[in-house]
């Protein structure tokens, strides 16, 4: 049974010559489409072996005399036997025997090749992967060296942070006892602030803040009441030249007081223009003063005075309105002119019966 399968099997096998065969600029690396298997190969030989067992019988029996004793037709039929079947199947015989041995030594070639392509591949590979190896290991020291390197700056730095630690530290509470003293400090200031600021409210009670609006005063208020005198005293040069001299006094203190304010306020035309009125009436006094004539002396009505200081008591005591700030030093509060002290009140009072 296993024969007559191996039988069929041959019967239906492909001859070798049909084997792929490539041409011989092929590349080595590339691979036949269709290698003959080892089942391929036993089926070839036993059909070869079946072909062999049958041409030696055809042999026996065409060529043996006991076949020509049997009726059989001698001679002619056996070369017509030899030339139709015996030749026919050396010349196929041969062709199966020329591909197999032109496919095995071509295969055997292509292996060949393709086994020293991979031992050329394999000891490059080799000398790569030793040359890997020594690049590796080159490299690993390079890096090991680093890391070495890397470690001591790490130290390094480590130390440095400490130091850096702890100089921040201290300043730290440095900055915290000096910002403690601070707070001190400033409580102090502030409390000196404060008891400053009782201080200038007590002593600024005293300052003469001058508003917006300034309160005038009535120009009649500084006249001079020449009235009271007795009209037995008007030719009386003695008290005339008393009389103005206490006038002259009486010129020189609005003269100060105008001096004053005008330093206090340099800006106000008012009081620029009121010092050159006391200025010209200090100089009119003075040259009645002392232009004095041997002529009996009119003295001046109070109409003639009052004449005289209205136009300075008016720009001076109602200066247009102007925003003042609040000054730091006391004003000199303007003084009323006493007559009442003067000598020459005193005079007229004892002359008077």
């Amino acid at each position: 049974m296993k024969t007559k399968a191996l039988v069929e099997q041959a019967k239906d096998a492909k001859p070798v010559s049909v084997l792929t065969v490539y041409p011989p600029n092929t590349p080595v690396k590339l691979v036949p489409r269709v290698l003959p298997t080892k089942n391929q190969v036993k089926i070839n030989i036993f059909a070869l072996i079946q072909l062999f067992l049958e041409f030696e019988k055809i042999c026996k029996t065409r060529i043996t005399p006991t076949g020509l004793t049997e009726g059989e037709r001698g001679f002619k039929q056996a070369k017509e036997c030899y030339l139709t079947k015996v030749i026919p199947f050396f010349k196929t015989l041969k062709e199966h025997f020329e591909g197999i041995q032109n496919a095995l030594t071509k295969e055997i070639k292509e292996m060949k090749a393709i086994f020293n392509e991979f031992e050329a591949e394999v000891d490059q590979n080799a000398m790569n992967r030793k040359y890997r190896t020594l690049d590796f290991r080159a490299l690993d020291f390079q890096l090991t060296e680093k890391v070495s390197v890397l470690q001591e700056q790490n130290k390094l730095f480590r130390v440095e942070n400490a130091k850096v630690k702890q100089h921040y530290k201290e300043l730290y509470d440095s900055i915290k006892i000096t910002s403690a003293k601070h707070i001190d400090q400033t409580t102090t200031l502030l409390t000196k602030n404060e008891n400053l600021k009782v201080q200038i409210n007590a002593k600024l009670k005293c300052v003469t803040i001058v508003s917006e609006t300034p309160k005038g005063f009535e120009p009649g208020m500084y006249a001079i009441d020449v009235e009271p005198i007795p009209p037995r005293c008007k030719n009386n040069r003695e008290v005339h030249l008393e009389y103005l001299k206490h006038l002259k006094e009486s010129v020189a203190t609005i003269r100060e007081i105008v001096e004053e304010a005008r330093v206090e306020r340099p800006l106000d035309s008012s009081l620029t223009s009121a010092y050159l009125y006391t200025k010209h009436s200090q100089e009119l006094v003075e040259n009645a003063v002392d232009t004095f004539s041997p002529t009996p002396y009119v003295p001046p009505s109070k109409k003639d005075y009052e004449i005289l200081f209205q136009q300075l008591f008016e720009e001076y005591f109602n200066p247009p309105p102007h925003a003042v700030s609040l000054v730091s030093t006391a004003v000199a509060a303007p003084r009323a002119v006493d007559l009442a002290c003067s000598p020459s009140s005193t005079t007229i009072d004892q002359d008077v019966p």
